[in-house]
């Protein structure tokens, strides 16, 4: 479990560092290598947990993490409410499962 958590991440500060990588060219290759770490991450992941888990661990832990990154950068400015449609989002994951 904690490499799929691992994995998400590394996704998700990938995914914040191909956003800025306009800036810095330097940050688009951390990006790519930063995904190549997820995608090791994940594949690791797979070999414990079943993959609907595995998916479901990284999305969330991924949009969480982007989440809080934005935040600390100062992209978003209202935490708690888009935390509060990520949990509704998971809920409604295992809801639906």
């Amino acid at each position: 479990m904690i490499w799929a958590l691992s994995a998400g991440i590394m996704n998700a500060l990938a995914v914040f560092f191909l956003k800025k990588s306009s800036q810095s060219f330097l940050m688009l290759f951390f990006s790519l290598a930063l995904f190549g770490a997820n995608f090791l991450l994940f594949r690791i992941s797979l070999k414990a947990l079943v993959p609907s888990v595995a998916y479901a661990l990284v999305i969330t832990t991924t949009l969480a993490v982007l989440k809080i990154i934005e935040y600390m950068a100062g992209e978003i400015s209202d935490l708690a409410l888009n935390l509060m449609g990520l949990a509704l989002m998971v809920l409604g994951i295992f809801i639906m499962r």
